[in-house]
Order: C-alpha cells, then sequence, then structure tokens
C-alpha cells in the first residue's frame, strides 16, 4: 500500500494546558503565552472516565488549527451519550490526541453548554497536562475567563454556533496548542457489513505489485461465501503501515456477490467502520487521472475468478477514504489459494547494501536493523499477522519495558510482526518490505540476535537465531552469522526439565549444532 495525500491536513499535536488571566495576542502565528493562575502543571486523572446514557454516533466535520493555519477537516467518528441532562463526547479532540477521554456537559432545550478550564488529559509525549479552553477566533486570544463553550441542538445535527469562540487545547503556562472551530455533527447510522455465522471460509494470499515504486505487498484474505452472497475482510490491509496511521480497520468486511462465472462483485462507497485516527473509513474504486490524482468512482470493484487456479485477479484500483479524504491506494491485487499450516519461519537476515547496526554516540543508542521473511524455511509465504519476534542482547533475551518502549503497557519480550510506534523505536515494513529496525537505549553488548515466530491453531513454530555479531569495540559491524539450533529443551526453576509451558517463569535452553548453548528466562502468564 501507499500513502497518497490528496489534501493537506494540519496535524494536531496533543498539548494545552488551562489559562487564567490576561487574554493572550496572536503575534506572527504564534501564541504569546503566559501563566493563567489556578491550573496545577501536575499528573491528574480525567475528571469523567466512563460515559453513560444513550449512545448516538455521528459523522462530524469542523476547522483545526496549531497557530499555523486552519484546515478543513471532514468525516471524524465521534460519540456522544446522552443521560438526561448530562452529555459525554469522547475523543473530541482526535486525530490530535488519541486517548480514551471524555468531556462532560450539560443539555438544557436545544443547547449544549461545555465548561472550560476543565483538566483533559496527560501530554503523551512531555506527560504535561492539558486543559479544555475557549479561543476567541475573532480576536485571536484564550478567553481568559470562564465563559463555558456552547452548541446549538438543531433537530438532529448539532452545530457549534459561537461566533467569537470555539473548543482549544492549551497548556498551564498559557500557552495554546490547537482548537476546534465551526463543528458541525451530523447522525450516522451505516453499519459496516458482516458474514454470517455459517458461511463457508477460504483463505488467500493477497499479492500487489506497484508499478510506482517496484515493490510489493504480501498479506492473508479471507472469502466468505453464503449462497450468491459474499465477504471479503482484509482486502485492504495496513500491511505495515501501523494501525495508528489511521486508513485501515482490521476487521472490517466488504459484501459482494458473486455470478455464473465466480467473479466477485464488491460494490464501491462501502464503509468499513473508524480507523486509529477517529475517521469513518470507506472502500471505493479508483481510476488514476492524467495530473496523478486518484478519482473515486462508483463502479463496482471486480475481481474476476481463474476456476483452474482457484485465484482472483484484477485490473481494478481502490481507494480508502478518510471521510472524504483519499487515504490509501491499492493496485491490482491478485489473490492465490492458501492455507493456515504449522510451518518453521524463515532465519531473519540482515538487510543488503544497509548499514547493519547504527551507532549513534550522541545518544549512546543502536538502531538494530534487520529483516524477517514471512515465509517458511522452504519459501512457502505465511502470514506475517500471526508472526511474532524476540531480539537478544548477547544470549539473553530482551524484554521491552514500557520506560522507554511506550508502545507496551507491560514489560515484553515477544513483539508482533507490525508493531510499530509514533517515535519509530520499533519500526515495521511498509508495503510488503520485510525490514525492521528496533532502538536499543544500551551499549557494551557483544552480539545481537534475532527470532521470529509462527503460531498457527495453537502450533508455535521459532526460527533459527540470526546472531549479529560487534567486535570488541561494540561499534563497528562484522558480518552477521546464522547458528544452527539442534534442540530446544525448557526446564522449571528446580531444574527439572518440562514438556508443558504452564503459567510461571522457565529457563528455555537452545543447543546448537556447533556444540555451543544458550539459555534466556521465558515467563508465561
Amino acid at each position: 500500500m501507499k500513502k497518497f495525500y490528496l489534501t493537506l491536513m494540519a496535524v494536531l499535536v496533543a498539548a494545552g494546558a488551562a489559562l487564567a488571566g490576561e487574554p493572550v495576542e496572536m503575534q506572527s502565528a504564534l501564541i504569546k503565552a503566559q501563566p493563567f493562575h489556578g491550573m496545577q502543571a501536575a499528573k491528574a486523572a480525567p475528571a469523567v472516565q466512563t460515559p453513560s446514557g444513550e449512545k448516538k454516533t455521528y459523522t462530524v466535520s469542523m476547522n483545526a488549527s496549531q497557530g499555523w493555519g486552519e484546515s478543513e477537516l471532514t468525516g471524524l467518528a465521534y460519540d456522544l451519550y446522552f443521560d438526561g441532562n448530562t452529555v459525554y463526547i469522547t475523543n473530541m479532540f482526535l486525530p490530535a490526541l488519541k486517548s480514551d477521554v471524555v468531556i462532560k456537559g450539560t443539555v438544557s432545550g436545544n443547547t449544549i453548554t461545555i465548561p472550560t478550564g476543565e483538566f483533559y488529559c496527560n501530554d503523551s509525549y512531555y506527560n504535561e497536562p492539558l486543559y479544555v479552553k475557549r479561543f476567541l477566533t475573532d480576536s485571536m486570544c484564550v478567553d481568559s475567563t470562564d465563559a463555558p463553550i456552547v452548541w446549538t441542538i438543531k433537530g438532529d445535527t448539532i452545530v457549534d454556533v459561537d461566533e467569537r469562540g470555539c473548543m482549544a487545547l492549551c497548556k498551564a503556562d498559557g500557552s495554546l496548542d490547537c482548537y476546534l472551530d465551526d463543528a458541525v455533527f451530523e447522525p450516522f447510522t451505516l453499519v459496516a457489513a458482516t458474514p454470517p455465522a455459517n458461511a463457508t471460509i477460504k483463505y488467500y494470499h493477497c499479492y500487489m505489485n506497484y508499478t510506482f515504486e517496484e515493490n510489493e505487498s504480501n498479506y492473508v484474505v479471507t472469502v466468505a461465501r453464503d449462497g450468491n452472497d459474499v465477504y471479503v475482510k482484509h482486502l485492504v490491509g495496513n500491511n505495515g503501515h501501523g494501525s495508528f496511521e489511521g486508513g485501515y480497520v482490521p476487521d472490517a468486511w466488504l459484501k459482494g456477490t458473486i455470478d455464473s462465472d465466480g467473479d466477485i462483485h464488491l460494490t464501491s462507497g462501502q464503509y468499513l467502520g473508524v480507523d486509529a485516527k477517529g475517521y469513518h473509513l470507506f472502500f471505493t474504486t479508483c481510476y488514476l487521472s492524467e495530473s496523478y490524482e486518484f478519482v473515486a468512482i462508483t463502479d463496482d470493484f471486480v475481481l474476476e475468478y481463474d476456476t483452474e487456479k482457484d485465484q482472483y485477479s484484477t485490473r481494478n484500483w481502490a481507494l480508502t477514504m478518510q471521510g472524504q479524504s483519499p487515504c490509501y491506494y491499492y493496485q491490482e491485487p491478485v489473490l492465490y489459494p492458501f492455507e493456515y499450516m504449522a510451518a518453521k519461519p524463515a532465519t531473519p537476515e540482515m538487510p543488503e547494501n544497509h548499514g547493519l547496526v547504527d551507532y549513534y554516540d550522541w545518544m549512546g543508542e543502536y538502531w538494530f536493523i534487520f529483516n524477517i521473511p514471512m515465509t517458511d524455511t522452504v519459501g512457502n509465504f505465511i502470514d506475517p499477522d500471526s508472526m511474532t519476534y524476540s531480539v537478544f542482547v548477547d544470549d539473553n533475551i530482551f524484554t521491552f519495558n514500557p520506560d522507554p518502549y511506550k508502545l507496551f503497557d507491560e514489560p515484553t519480550s515477544e513483539i508482533p510482526y507490525f508493531k510499530t510506534d509514533w517515535d519509530m523505536i520499533l519500526s515495521t515494513p511498509s508495503c510488503g518490505e520485510t525490514h525492521h529496525s528496533v532502538t536499543l537505549f544500551q551499549t557494551g553488548f557483544k552480539k545481537l540476535g534475532v527470532q521470529s515466530y509462527y503460531l498457527v491453531k495453537g502450533e508455535k513454530k521459532a526460527s533459527d537465531i540470526m546472531w549479529y555479531y560487534l567486535e570488541d569495540t561494540g561499534v563497528e559491524e562484522t558480518d552477521a552469522v546464522t547458528k544452527q539450533v539442534l534442540s530446544e529443551e525448557d526446564y522449571d526453576l528446580a531444574g527439572r526439565r518440562v514438556s508443558e509451558l504452564g503459567q510461571g517463569i522457565f529457563i528455555h535452553k537452545v543447543t546448537y549444532t556447533d556444540g555451543t548453548t544458550s539459555t534466556y528466562k521465558r515467563i508465561v502468564k
């Protein structure tokens, strides 16, 4: 897949805190920071964490700004909960801030009132407290009072009709981060397709080759058939872009029909669900214009069936749309029959013509780069979504702790194939490439290793460990060396060999064909 931006959207960075005092004037497109009394720059918990009442889903358009210019956002998904005279608004500052935060307001007649000065959450990067304030768009300053934010209910639609102000996030030091203006909430009732429980399931290996970049994409597609109705899952897969980027709903199904030739017809414009950035996501057929822009069309997306080979192919292109904004495009996929079978993954490799381990002296870090093939030891494709991997430092399996690896909530030693984060501390492949990178915040080791795993129907197979040896300096590169595994055994803490791992701590011993061994601790929860 390729992320293809056709419209410019302002990046809303999560920050902001409360303000009190005199208005802060806009100068040179920046908000002058002055502290407001009464707001403490200390970590706190949001006043409301669990909404209650009747849930209503909306599609929202608004103008958003971080102070350097304004951009129109469309197709955002918001859930509002109405409980008597109280309303709860979830994730108001998506896509700026990814957190399960709830804003509480009151309903009186056709008016929704939202108090200001309330703590919103802590910024995930700087851990600074963020507060909801009212920003005066006519004078480009933060409202120094505690005047609330007011929206109007017009039938089934909710509108921000405040001509002078709008909702904003601000910091405790008086600086403004972003504001959301002219918000319009319209009811949204579309539901993504779901196959019936008795549908017949088949799996296919989806392959796409990109003319523009000469790279490929590989993942598994599920086809469920119920008579002449057919459902296709993962045809528009993330394949390494990382779900945090949006443009992808992992479990979304597309509904279509099968004709007398076995061809699958998928209706253009189908709803997929809500992606990680908070957008309503749609699937549509498209074509590439002479000006190299992708244009959505209403024609069916047709997968032509080859009876002899039991495979599908198409000349069509497709887009995923975040509201009205194109996101990812998909070029002429081919679907080959695929079966989930236990298989030993191919040994990880070092990328060719690439810096193998880059040493950042000013940071005291290593950037460990390696490839994890999406194949077994005989070259057959295996599902990367069923793969994980571990990193070894010297002879010990490496544990990724929440500090500094913020994408984990608890210590982790086995990483999903496509796990990645905003700071690129863990980086996964894109467009079907197999390279990964891990930032290590330590020095002094003599070798690094990588081992991949493939889990199918409860049976887990491990690859050989790829070892990368460093010279005594710990800086210079040497050739990567692969050691062949002779046997693997597990022991409990009393030294007894065990065949099945229950809950607890075990010692895993690996014996190699050259007579050497390595051991590491394995925790089963």
